[in-house]
């Protein structure tokens, strides 16, 4: 039986704002017209990853709107949000 796996999807995305705009989340970028983080989803349920932690802060609503649940990708998606950024993967310690 697979574990569950835990995405990093909490960062500001300073780099792509000017191509992304101020309310698109750096995990929401279109690759293909489909979201990143939409493709990492789909490849983790490939791999019999069915059960996904997502770890958010910035704009942290726009992915839990778009993926809510995860019952649409055939997944369960839990969300953390982190309170105060602690820089990347301070979410995780």
């Amino acid at each position: 039986m697979k574990s569950e796996v835990v995405i990093l999807a909490g960062g500001f995305g300073t780099r792509l704002l000017e191509v992304l705009g101020p309310r698109t989340p750096k995990p929401m970028a279109p690759f293909n017209s489909v979201p990143l983080l939409e493709h990492q989803i789909l490849l983790c349920k490939k791999y019999g990853f069915t059960k996904i932690l997502i770890l958010v802060h910035h704009l942290s609503e726009v992915i839990e709107n778009y993926f809510g649940d995860g019952s649409k990708f055939g997944v369960k998606i839990d969300f953390y949000k982190e309170q105060n950024p602690r820089g990347t993967a301070g979410a995780v310690s």
